[in-house]
């Protein structure tokens, strides 16, 4: 993984040179748009653009690698001050440049195994984003996702954290550690047990992209001693969240693969699997059952089962459908084919001032992709109004979790959705 979060002030002070000398036109119009983003909300931006180009980015920096374009792909424009996460996803090898404000220049690559990413203090300005290719023939489609994060600080932008309490996704400090609450072992028979969810750690810290909120230590540590593929659920009336780290060092998490209760499938693997339980919301704590079997087939293979609808509404369920279908005509990969709600109630977008700007709902989208595989994956998605009234369209507000399922699993659950 490459970052510069240690760029020189030798680096800034040429910056602009740098920029002119390696064909970069900075200043050019974006080639795939200009966004508004504001780092204090839980905001998001979703992006397809195209990677590559005929500028090396090495001399921009001793982090910098790829090809990219003279023209920054996407153009954000961010208000107020808050952590921020830019990500790229592909299935070609891709890099990610970003200049802040000041001038300052920040490169990635391979965060997230091909993947570029990093997590930075944004303020208000101008950030100019270029998504390059590893190398020439890596060129192609790519999704460019910007958004508000509480996970941990990689590349040092022109902000300044904030100070611990504030606002703008300050992580909360750690609390000393503890036991885990539980240390089971599996034979093979269904183990369940009563468990608590919840802690003041953004589950962000412990992997990049987890939800929720956990304790330090984790809430149980299941060992093995056959290497079988384990079924790990969490389940109670709180949105809750689950991380788990394999016997092998990975981390798998998961929020809503039930309804609102978190499932996740592990590889078949002998050892410790340590397993945290959260809360979707800051504050508080849930009780709740932790469930441990063995996997089944699909999910052995890596399959979920499609997650079951936390609410029937066929008018608010054509809307959304709608809306991802709008999303996806600017040149998404894959294909949506039926939306349902992954919530049973509406959530509210605010201000600063605590106005009410916009009410946001859940809902599990289905797809196809090119390569013949299918997922599903949680979206929100916004609607503007004062807090008495709201109308508009819905758009795209936040992503969340895509589980790979079977196809025919698919199919069926979006005939069922048809016919009802």
């Amino acid at each position: 993984m490459n970052n510069v979060a240690g760029l020189t002030c030798l680096l800034l002070m040429i910056a602009a040179p740098v920029f002119a000398q390696g064909g970069l036109n900075p200043q050019g119009a974006a080639r795939e748009g200009t966004h508004s983003f504001d780092a204090a909300d839980h905001d998001v931006v979703l992006a397809q653009v195209t990677s590559g180009g005929s500028v090396d980015a090495g001399p921009l920096g001793e982090d910098c690698v790829g090809r990219i374009d003279a023209r920054p792909n996407v153009i954000i424009n961010v208000t107020h001050t808050g952590r921020t996460r830019f990500e790229v996803s592909s299935s070609r090898d891709t890099t990610l440049v970003v200049t802040t404000p000041s001038g300052r220049v920040l490169c990635n690559d391979d965060a997230d195994g091909q993947n570029p990413g990093m997590v930075l203090m944004t303020g208000s300005g101008t950030y100019r984003v270029w998504v390059g290719a590893f190398n020439a023939e890596d060129a192609g489609r790519a999704r460019l996702t910007v958004r508000s994060t509480r996970g941990p600080i990689t590349h040092q932008g022109d902000a300044t954290t904030p100070t611990a309490g504030q606002a703008n996704g300050q992580a909360p400090t750690p609390q000393p550690a503890s036991a885990p609450q539980h240390q089971r072992a599996f034979s093979g028979a269904r183990l369940g047990f009563s468990a608590t969810a919840g802690g003041p750690i953004p589950a962000d810290t412990v992997e990049r992209g987890c939800s929720g909120y956990v304790t330090t230590e984790p809430t149980a540590t299941i060992t093995t001693s056959d290497a079988k593929a384990l079924r790990i659920a969490f389940t109670a009336e709180r949105d809750t969240t689950l991380v788990v780290r394999t016997p092998s060092g990975n981390t798998l998490c998961n929020d809503d693969g039930d309804g609102q209760n978190p499932v996740i499938a592990t590889p078949g693997e002998a050892g410790a699997f340590q397993i945290w339980a959260g809360t979707y919301s800051e504050g508080g704590s849930a009780s709740g059952r932790l469930q441990i079997t063995e996997a089944s087939t699909a999910e052995a293979a890596g399959l979920s089962e499609i997650p079951r609808p936390a609410q029937r509404n066929g008018n608010l369920e054509r809307q959304i459908f709608g809306a991802i279908r709008a999303a996806a005509a600017q040149n998404w990969t894959e294909t949506p084919v039926f939306a349902f709600l992954s919530s049973d109630s509406w959530r509210y977008r605010r201000s600063p001032t605590g106005r009410v700007t916009g009410r946001y709902r859940g809902a599990w989208i289905g797809a196809t992709w090119p390569d013949g595989h299918c997922t599903v994956q949680e979206f929100d998605f916004i609607q503007q109004g004062t807090g008495r009234r709201f109308s508009g369209p819905f758009r795209t507000f936040t992503t969340g979790s895509q589980l790979n399922v079977e196809c025919a699993d698919l199919e069926r659950t979006r005939r069922r959705l048809r016919n009802r």
